[in-house]
């Protein structure tokens, strides 16, 4: 199915911070983080061509450039990943059909590609091979392409919107295209959006869901099939912590880590063992302790706490990387994946990210938008060629003779809608030698973890309040504490 679909998580892509700072540990050992700043590594699709960005936040593209979406100032395919140059301090980043979006550290947005809608927001409609201004936007923290639209979403919680709007998706009241941004109505505390092929999403703080656009297939997940040019509420959902908007289904995060699905089910990319569309949300079977979801044109991904994937729906491309091309109405387990931190999708490919920061990528590849140096398509995971994610930081310790020492360095930190995954491969180096080891972390305070070694203290800076985690052994009796420096509060699990 390549008709230009679009599926996009809506978890946001955000910047996190570690400060210097000194802290007294208990084995008489200061410990203490430079200033450094990362976004969340992740892979974004479009109709055939793919976005990956960095913890520096710079982006590697790859894949179809026949209308200059991956924005490197020609129109000639590559399979394999290539820096964007000129593009830095990218805090969020997304593929539409054939245009792709970039939001800017200082709140701007930029955009390349086809722009015969306006769906590059900078004023007129006409393509463009290398990024460009989104006019009059500020504030920007994450951005969302459709198949002809985009989205915006300002720090503010409200919403902009630009590009094709015959079926209402830039949701402020009119049915008018429009090449510049306008306000979508009536919504305020929006913590993320997703751009489906027809339809748009805005996740709420409050943990509800709102759609607008087409609604022909329930896309809307209101009850009712009639397309609408302002928000909704979509029917039953609460305590929501991500969405994510296909070509024409939905689904949701709930807290419970369970999802929910609506919309265009005929290939069975609503999950819940039919093909029949619904325009209310449905639950999607047997899966639980999910922590991401991802949408393509007709297929979805889901990631599990364990580090697996799963996928249903069409699969005529291999976008499932379950080794066949047949589709299912029920998540199946995407084969050979272990230990992944990410998901995304572009129309008809998947892609995840692992916990060690490689990549990887499944489906239709006839423009090398897998980008492992082929034009195959792959019906099982393939690794993208020469693209590593990580973020590097470094933690030191003062030792007793007044001396710096390399205490670890880390992955990357993901932020996985409810709380943080934290990934790690720390080295520890005091005086001669190093024992590496790997740990998991999730949830909103960190209270699931695996671990190979005996004691880790660590500190980060979250959300303005400073932790130390200090942990101890494996097996029985192993733990940690947590103790937040600000408000003296500390955890054991």
């Amino acid at each position: 199915m390549r008709d230009s679909g679009r599926g996009r998580l809506a978890g946001g892509i955000h910047r996190w911070t570690v400060r210097g700072a000194f802290i007294s540990l208990l084995l008489g050992v200061v410990l203490a983080a430079p200033d450094a700043q990362a976004v969340r590594p992740a892979m974004e699709g479009g109709t055939a061509h793919s976005l990956a960005l960095k913890s520096d936040g710079t982006l590697c593209v790859y894949g179809d450039n026949s209308i200059g979406e991956l924005g490197n100032g020609g129109n000639t395919d590559t399979n394999v990943p290539t820096a964007l140059a000129g593009l830095t301090n990218v805090v969020s980043a997304s593929g539409g059909g054939i245009h792709s979006l970039a939001a800017l550290s200082d709140g701007t947005a930029r955009a390349w590609g086809w722009n015969y809608y306006g769906q590059l927001g900078n004023g007129n409609n006409t393509d463009t091979n290398a990024p460009v201004v989104v006019t009059g936007l500020s504030n920007v923290i994450s951005v969302s392409g459709g198949w002809n639209h985009s989205l915006a979403l300002r720090s503010d919680g409200t919403v902009r919107s630009w590009g094709y709007n015959v079926r209402g998706e830039l949701g402020n009241g009119d049915n008018n295209n429009a090449n510049a941004p306008v306000t979508v109505t009536g919504l305020a505390t929006v913590k993320a959006v997703a751009a489906g092929g027809e339809h748009s999403l805005a996740l709420l703080s409050n943990g509800t869901v709102y759609a607008w656009g087409r609604n022909s297939k329930g896309e809307l997940g209101n009850g009712g099939n009639m397309d609408t040019n302002a928000p909704v509420v979509v029917s039953g959902l609460f305590d929501v912590m991500a969405v994510a908007a296909g070509g024409g289904h939905s689904l949701a995060l709930l807290s419970n880590k369970t999802v929910r699905a609506w919309g265009w089910n005929a290939y069975g990319q609503l999950g819940n063992g039919s093909t029949n569309n619904a325009n209310v949300p449905v639950v999607v079977t047997g899966l639980s302790n999910i922590v991401e979801v991802a949408c393509g044109q007709t297929h979805s991904l889901a990631l599990r706490s364990d580090g697996t994937v799963w996928a249903w729906g069409f699969n005529g491309e291999g976008e499932l990387g379950n080794g066949t091309l047949a589709t299912t109405n029920v998540p199946i387990k995407v084969g050979g994946l272990t230990r992944m931190a990410a998901v995304g999708c572009g129309d008809s490919h998947s892609m995840a990210l692992k916990s060690d920061g490689t990549a990887w990528a499944w489906g239709w590849n006839a423009h090398g938008q897998l980008g492992n140096g082929a034009t195959n398509d792959a019906t099982v995971p393939v690794q993208v060629s020469s693209l590593n994610l990580a973020a590097t930081l470094w933690a030191f310790a003062l030792d007793t003779a007044g001396g710096w020492k390399v205490l670890g360095w880390f992955g990357f930190f993901l932020d996985q809608g409810d709380g943080w995954v934290y990934h790690a491969e720390l080295g520890w180096q005091y005086g001669v030698g190093t024992t590496p080891a790997s740990f998991w972390l999730w949830s909103s305070r960190l209270h699931w973890l695996w671990s190979s070694a005996n004691v880790y203290p660590f500190f980060w800076y979250h959300d303005g309040q400073a932790w130390l985690w200090y942990y101890r052994g494996t097996g029985a009796g192993a733990g940690g504490w947590f103790h937040n420096f600000g408000t003296g509060q500390n955890e054991w699990h």
